[in-house]
């Protein structure tokens, strides 16, 4: 068994969730933090080459208030509550936020480095990935009439003692072995949050192993005295950084775990108006989903986020359905649409010639994501001359959706002469029908002297 660092400490957060019906209640949410894990900590403190003596009791209090410090700058308030507004210790306790970390173990790390940074007389850059001596204050640029590299301050070139010039606006390196010194700590946290939101109770968990690194001992270059200089990071420091660390991955794990909801509250297409605003998180451009009452049927993006109100644009509804108020909306990512398409069909024409046709789609789609019109690009293979014969531009729009889609085409097609080599537009108009993936189509010019007809999938 692990041996406790401290004992669980409870300390209050005054953190805010969102009351729909009245301001005046302003829950908080009560944080309880319990460390374990004092002989990984220890390990330090006997090993690590440092000025200062590392006091794991020291850590302990900095990762406290470091999370203390979470609350109060309000990185939580955006899942739960209003930015900037300061609550009373007197408010009722509406949530809990239990955390345990246990730190699995900690230490340090030697590094060798050969070069260290050096911008004022260093003679090394850093170029694919391998360091290349250079010639010390020299810059050159590319004279393209002369077809050869010349001396210029401007330049952005240097040379390297191996004659090649290189491209090159980065630091500069001086050959110096030395050590470097790693801090590491690797810990486990298990946390739980539970509140109340909109009249729900909410249960968030999560278990989770993490590291992290912070450089305590490193060296730059003095070059006066062309001697390396050491550089010790305070204790404090290396606390604080480890801290922040440790309590920004919290964060960011319950943020990810989040997900807001509420309601409609009105509705005048295609606005539609939900009783969550910024003070429940709601940012402009985020994501959110109608249910009413057993399906998804519409997405919304919000245009305008307000205090406690959001305006929105509806983005997709599906087809039959109405957003009414009331129904229930909720965070969530944007679907995937993908707004191409591939056909591919078999053409004969009135003489007599077979080709296959290979298209891409571009989709032009309404609100219920049905295809109104699409703009193809598309090429066609003769069976009788078996080559690449013609290049097929084609504007499509939808006259019917259901049952069948029937289609109004446009056609260009460049007939390429291989003697002449020249490309001979021919217009062409038409129809199409699909049920499903399958489809028939039909073509002619306009003085219905010459046709053609064909069948494959569009999708």
């Amino acid at each position: 068994m692990e041996k406790r660092l401290v004992r669980p400490e409870m300390f209050t957060l005054l953190l805010i969730i969102v009351s729909v019906i009245s301001f005046s209640a302003k829950p908080v949410i009560d944080v309880s933090v319990t460390v374990f894990g004092d002989e990984a900590m220890g390990k330090i403190a006997q090993g690590i080459a440092l000025s200062e003596v590392l006091d794991t009791n020291k850590f302990k209090i900095t990762l406290k208030e470091a999370l203390k410090t979470l609350a109060e700058e309000l990185r939580l308030q955006d899942l739960l509550s209003t930015e900037n507004v300061v609550l009373s210790k007197e408010e009722k306790i509406e949530g809990k936020l239990a955390i345990e970390l246990s730190i699995r173990d900690a230490g340090y790390k030697k590094r060798y480095e050969e070069y260290v940074t050096n911008n004022i007389s260093g003679d090394y850059i850093y170029y694919s990935g391998k360091y290349i001596r250079v010639i010390l204050g020299e810059r050159y640029k590319y004279d393209y009439e002369k077809k050869t590299y010349v001396r210029s301050e401007e330049g952005s070139y240097v040379k390297g003692t191996d004659g090649e010039f290189y491209s090159y606006f980065g630091n500069f390196y001086s050959r110096a072995p030395h050590e470097e010194i790693d801090y590491y700590i690797s810990y486990s946290v298990s946390l739980r949050l539970s509140y109340r939101f909109f009249e729900e109770n909410f249960d968030i968990s999560d278990n989770f192993v993490d590291n992290a690194v912070i450089s305590v001992v490193e060296y730059t270059y003095d070059p006066y005295n062309n001697k390396l200089m050491r550089e010790e990071s305070p204790v404090d420091k290396i606390y604080e950084v480890l801290s922040s660390h440790i309590s920004n991955v919290i964060y960011q794990r319950i943020m990810n775990s989040r997900k807001l909801k509420g309601e409609v509250e009105n509705v005048k297409f295609p606005r539609v108006i939900v009783n969550i605003g910024s003070q429940d998180g709601v940012k402009n451009g985020m994501i959110l989903g109608v249910n009413d009452g057993k399906n998804y049927i519409a997405e919304l993006i919000v245009t305008r986020a307000g205090g406690d109100y959001s305006e929105c644009e509806i983005t997709y509804l599906r087809k039959g359905s109405q957003i009414l108020t009331g129904m229930s909306v909720f965070e969530k990512y944007s679907d995937f649409v993908l707004p191409f398409g591939f056909s591919m069909f078999y053409i004969y024409n009135s003489s007599g010639e077979h080709f296959a046709e290979f298209s891409l789609l571009g989709k032009s789609l309404n609100i219920h994501r049905e295809t109104v019109a699409t703009f193809d690009l598309g090429m066609r293979y003769s069976f009788v001359e078996e080559r690449f014969k013609n290049l097929v531009f084609s504007f499509s729009k939808n006259l019917l959706f259901e049952p069948v889609k029937l289609k109004l085409l446009s056609s260009i097609i460049f007939d390429y002469d291989l003697e002449d080599e020249t490309f001979q537009p021919v217009s062409r108009i038409g129809l199409e029908t699909q049920i499903g993936i399958f489809a028939v189509k039909f073509l002619t010019d306009f003085t219905f002297s010459s046709y053609e007809i064909g069948g494959g999938i569009s999708w």
